[in-house]
């Protein structure tokens, strides 16, 4: 992601004319400025069609009433001076009138002698510095800042300003940088790579080359008294994706997010700049090529994960049920094991955001991804015995393990399983009928409706895995319920989904005993012609 910026500071003489917006109070640093400034106005409809472009906080669009808006800035004669903008063209933004002299800057590409300088970007926000000496010919001049035209008969200029920060010195490189850094985790605006995003007292806080390919595109949240920062939702309006992250659910502002944080905590969020596509897990998942790395200095709680739904670009549009991953290693993301899955649902205005909140550890690394499947990720296995049936239910990794399930049979009263392992459970000597399950984590509540009945019987009919669980090594033992009509294939895959052995079963015999060489959890896939029926094995 290119940055496009060019920051500014002012410290300027004190008297201010203002008429759309109201001073506000800001940070200790902010307080040494002679002049501040922060729009109370939402920005114009014109640009709601996109998640807000200045990072949930106002703007204000200064020739909306045909005319701008002048500043007096007394007898100031030096100048560093910072404001955050956006723009549709390249005109006038900003003119420092002293005496006769003016200075102009325009959304085109400045020199600057600190290595953040800007391009025009149409409509991104920016940060814009300008410092030095300002010099006139007039005796005595006063000194003014024009934001946008002077009057109503010159041509107007359709920009947006957030805030403005001036000093009436040259002000210390040090200084500039926690400045920027304010305004550029508030803004949503990136630093370079090569530059350390900072807290008020100087201290480093994240820094792009040093996360690796997790650099891109940073989201940050956090509280800061001595700048003012106060960031509770926050997205990156450079990114090519809408992506925000929310302290409990988002609101149309900043400002309206009720949730606090402690002075000195900070959240940062980069992606690693993969493609905003989806690829194959297997038949029935995939997972977006971006994934996003969270770091934190202390715990944060409740947090919210929304993005566009018109930016979710699916292979395959059979792929129903959208889920928000996160684990401690990239790893855990690529395979889906090893997660949590929270459920991606529709927000309104195609913004698909998480049905209940995350936590991230403080000091620790928490990485995200964005996993679609094609069905709900629960199973139902059917075996039959005589006029009764066994039901076995499976959840995939998207439900936690200690996910509460709850089967109702058709009386409607809840039927105890008789035994269960990671994430399977087993329901004996049912009678057949219309069960409702129910499974439920975190808040999310999913249901199915299942039938049992002859027909839907799993032609395998087998009592069980005995022993279960087995010692490494040790053979365990199938007994099969009746003989087959053709010859079976048991498979044996480990938790990975990789296939480590595959054996043929003649149909004639009426036992077979299989073992495993490592500890862990198995699944032994048992096949018949047409049908076929999956064991959960542990190994220890």
């Amino acid at each position: 992601m290119n940055l496009c910026t060019m920051p500014a500071y002012f410290r300027l003489g004190l008297a201010i004319f203002l008429t759309l917006a109201t001073l506000t109070t800001q940070g200790q640093i902010t307080d040494k400025a002679t002049f501040k400034w922060q729009s109370t106005t939402n920005i114009s409809a014109r640009t709601d069609t996109k998640v807000p472009i200045f990072n949930y906080h106002k703007a204000t669009h200064f020739n909306e009433l045909g005319e701008g808006s002048i500043f007096d800035l007394k007898k100031t004669k030096k100048l560093s001076f910072f404001a955050v903008f956006a723009a549709q063209r390249p005109s006038d933004l900003f003119r420092i009138k002293h005496g006769n002299h003016t200075v102009r800057f325009t959304d085109e590409a400045v020199i600057n002698t600190f290595p953040i300088v800007y391009t025009r970007t149409e409509e991104k926000p920016k940060i814009l510095f300008y410092h030095g000496l300002l010099r006139t010919n007039t005796k005595n001049p006063d000194t003014h800042l024009i934001i946008g035209s002077e009057n109503a008969s010159q041509q107007v200029v359709d920009d947006a300003v957030s805030e403005v920060i001036a000093f009436d010195r040259i002000i210390k490189i040090e200084e500039r940088r926690r400045i920027e850094s304010y305004l550029a985790m508030k803004y949503g605006i990136p630093l370079p790579d090569t530059v350390s995003y900072l807290d008020g007292n100087g201290n480093e806080l994240w820094k792009g080359n040093r996360e690796g390919k997790f650099r891109h595109s940073l989201i940050s949240l956090g509280t800061d008294l001595i700048t003012g920062l106060n960031q509770r939702q926050a997205l990156n309006t450079y990114d090519d994706a809408r992506i925000s992250l929310s302290l409990g659910e988002i609101k149309t502002s900043n400002d309206e997010n009720p949730i606090g944080i402690d002075d000195g905590d900070f959240l940062f969020m980069a992606h690693n700049a993969g493609n905003m596509t989806f690829k194959n897990i297997n038949d029935d998942a995939q997972i977006l090529q971006r994934t996003w790395k969270i770091t934190a200095n202390e715990n944060f709680t409740d947090l919210r994960f929304y993005i566009h739904r018109d930016d979710l670009q699916l292979a395959d549009s059979t792929m129903q049920f959208y889920y928000a991953v996160y684990g401690s290693t990239i790893d855990d993301i690529g395979n889906g094991k090893n997660c949590r899955w929270i459920r991606l649902k529709e927000k309104g205005n195609h913004l698909f955001g998480t049905t209940s909140g995350f936590e991230v550890e403080g000091n620790q690394c928490t990485y995200i991804g964005i996993i679609a499947t094609r069905e709900e990720g629960i199973k139902s296995e059917i075996v039959c015995k005589d006029d009764l049936a066994r039901l076995t239910i499976k959840l995939s990794p998207q439900f936690d393990v200690d996910s509460d399930v709850n089967l109702a049979g058709p009386n409607k009263q809840s039927v105890i399983h008789s035994s269960s392992s990671e994430r399977s459970f087993i329901y004996e000597a049912l009678p057949f009928g219309t069960y409702n399950l129910t499974v439920s984590q975190s808040g999310q509540l999913s249901n199915r409706s299942i039938e049992v009945s002859k027909r839907d019987c799993n032609l395998i009919e087998i009592c069980a895995l005995r022993p279960n669980p087995v010692l490494v090594g040790q053979e365990t033992t199938i007994d099969w319920l009746k003989p087959a009509t053709q010859d079976r294939t048991i498979e044996i895959y480990n938790i990975e989904g990789k296939l480590l052995k595959s054996i043929t079963i003649a149909a004639t015999q009426v036992q077979s005993t299989i073992s495993v060489d490592f500890p862990g959890h198995y699944e032994i896939k048992i096949t018949q012609g047409d049908s076929s029926q999956t064991l959960t094995l542990i190994a220890i």
